[in-house]
C-alpha cells in the first residue's frame, strides 16, 4: 500500500478536481476577452462568480494550499 493510504488518494482526487475548476475559470476568463463572446458576457461573468465561489469553498474544504497545486494559475 502507498505511504498516504486512502487519505492522501482522496487528497490528490480533491487537488485534481481543483485544477480542472482552476482550467474551466481560465477558459472562461479567455472567453470574456473575446469579442465572439460579447453577446453572452453577463452570462459569463455570472458564470465566473460562481466558479470562484466553489473554487473558494472547495479550497476551503480541503484546506488545500496553493503550492499543493500543479498548474498554479494567477489569472
Amino acid at each position: 500500500m502507498s505511504q498516504g493510504g486512502p487519505k492522501t488518494f482522496r487528497r490528490g482526487r480533491a487537488i485534481a478536481i481543483l485544477e480542472t475548476l482552476n482550467l474551466k475559470r481560465s477558459t472562461i476568463k479567455q472567453q470574456l476577452e473575446q469579442p465572439e463572446f460579447q453577446s453572452i458576457q453577463q452570462i459569463l461573468v455570472g458564470e465566473l462568480k460562481a466558479l470562484d465561489m466553489v473554487i473558494n469553498e472547495f479550497t476551503q474544504l480541503f484546506e488545500i494550499q496553493e503550492n499543493e497545486m500543479k498548474n498554479e494559475d494567477s489569472v
